[in-house]
């Protein structure tokens, strides 16, 4: 505070202190430079954290910056008894205070998109969800070779199975506990099944030149039956040599086999990583079945693994 930085130039690293949310949900910071005031954007922060990020656009009035880390969390921030992981960045935040902000943010957007200048008055009420957490019933986990270790702040080579680490492709943040995100029995044995697959000797998928076996898991939950459905995706570089079966044990042992829906092995050597209808690979059923079902307002609704579905069905239900 009061010093004065040079304008920031692309590819730099600066820390800045939050100041407050802007149209869109970034991060507002402000800086003294030898041209005056500057606007920072930081997406995916808080007021009142202090962030290491990388600049990613530069103009002459403000920049945005990629973030890197938060050096210190915001005095609003609490303790949540789940895993963090990088896709909720906001789950530290009072519930209170998500909605404050994201009523504002809401009505910010019809002011400067629409054009509406009384947009709060227009607003009827605020619906939040009826659950704070394990709301999702879909959620993508990836395989990579390089990890992200968090309490060591490094990239370490080895087997990841977890959610990308925010603003990478190829980099994975293992899960080892209930992230409060989806279903708490599965990824309260997500280690455990990290280490079955690893004992395997099949390698975790290397985005940044397309080798190894292990690529995703996706996973579908039914919150009327309390059941999943899963779906492995590999490539079909030692596919013979993978244990179709003992994979299915493994899952029925840590979620048992009532919760079981259904077990999918998909074989993708496409680039990309889209799932659904890979050019170069096949489904197969290796248990259970390739749906599940979902009730919203008293109708039933067969969802495979692919289907478009809303991800928060009791938030669609009250909508």
């Amino acid at each position: 505070e009061g010093t004065v930085f040079p304008k920031p130039k692309q590819k730099q690293k600066i820390k800045v202190r939050i100041e407050d949310m802007a149209f869109g949900g970034k991060g507002i910071a402000r800086i003294n430079t030898t041209k005056g005031g500057y606007v920072v954007f930081v997406p995916n922060t808080l007021p009142g954290q202090v962030v290491v990020g990388r600049v990613s656009k530069a103009k002459s009035g403000y920049c945005e910056l990629k973030l890197l880390e938060v050096v210190k969390r915001s005095p609003e921030e609490t303790d949540i008894p789940y895993q963090r992981i990088p896709g909720a960045p906001y789950a530290s935040m009072p519930q209170e205070l998500q909605e404050f902000y994201k009523l504002n943010l809401t009505v910010s957007q019809f002011e400067h998109m629409g054009n509406f200048r009384n947009a709060k008055s227009l607003l009827e009420t605020f619906i939040p969800s009826p659950s704070q957490w394990h709301y999702r019933n879909k959620v993508e986990y990836s395989f990579s070779r390089d990890v992200y270790d968090f309490d060591a702040k490094e990239n370490t080579v080895g087997f990841g199975l977890g959610y990308k680490r925010r603003g990478t492709f190829w980099l994975v943040e293992n899960i080892d506990g209930d992230t409060g995100l989806f279903d708490s029995q599965l990824e309260s044995k997500m280690s455990q099944l990290r280490q079955h697959l690893m004992a395997s000797g099949l390698p975790a998928y290397y985005n940044k030149n397309n080798t190894g076996f292990f690529r995703n898991m996706v996973c579908r939950k039914s919150f009327v039956d309390d059941q999943l459905l899963i779906n492995l995706v590999t490539t079909s570089e030692g596919a013979s040599e993978f244990d179709v079966k003992g994979f299915k044990d493994q899952l029925i042992e840590i979620i048992g086999e009532n919760r079981l829906a259904g077990c999918l092995w998909t074989v993708n050597d496409d680039i990309g990583d889209t799932v659904a209808n890979p050019r170069n690979g096949s489904t197969t059923v290796i248990a259970g079945k390739d749906t599940i079902r979902e009730r919203i307002c008293g109708l039933d609704f067969m969802v495979s693994v692919n289907s478009f579905f809303q991800t928060n069905p009791k938030s669609a239900e009250n909508l």
